[in-house]
């Protein structure tokens, strides 16, 4: 399941309880609005924006579908409540992870370097060059390579250099192994 991203839509799958056998998960549960609230940050509960989903049909999954704005926290929380008590309560929550989305620019991007053994490198003037969707490598406006210690190092994204579905990165120094990297950008 891919984890969760900030400020990008989230589709994830839960069970619910049956009240009246306890211990076993609840087919075809009545799902309707009101059902399901989110808090983002600990604020107010909202109804969510999509009403699950019984998926496949008849069974014991339920998929919940989080809009890009009802990913837009630190910390996200589902509250589900039959007020029928045909299934049980239940809380889900979880923090999305930080990465910037295309287009934004992202600061201290970390990265190790390992010289020719395979050892940390350590003190290296070290170049990052970037290709978008399969094209051309270049130095794009990445910037601020810094070492912070024992092999790792970090460089500075403009927003232009994120522009791409794919980002492949090439970090290389003087008797260094090239460190090759991938980034899917939602």
């Amino acid at each position: 399941m891919p984890r969760p991203v900030y400020g990008v839509a989230y589709t994830f799958t839960i069970s619910l309880f049956d009240v009246a056998n306890p211990g076993r998960l609840l087919s075809n549960p009545t799902l309707a609005t009101g059902d399901f609230k989110v808090s983002k940050d600990n604020g107010a509960l909202t109804n969510l924006a999509t009403l699950p989903t019984v998926a496949p049909a008849s069974g014991p999954l339920v998929q919940v579908v989080l809009s890009a704005t009802e990913m837009t926290a630190a910390r996200v929380d589902i509250v589900a409540s039959d007020p029928d008590f045909e299934w049980g309560d239940r809380h889900d929550a979880f923090a999305p992870e930080s990465q910037p989305g295309r287009n934004q620019a992202w600061t201290s991007f970390p990265f190790m370097l390992f010289d020719i053994s395979g050892n940390p490198a350590t003190g290296k003037t070290v170049t990052v060059t970037r290709s978008l969707d399969a094209g051309a490598f270049g130095a794009g406006t990445l910037a601020n390579v810094i070492e912070i210690s024992s092999g790792w190092y970090a460089v500075d994204f403009g927003a232009g250099d994120r522009d791409g579905r794919v980002v492949a990165l090439r970090a290389t120094a003087a008797g260094c192994r090239d460190t090759n990297l991938e980034l899917t950008i939602p």
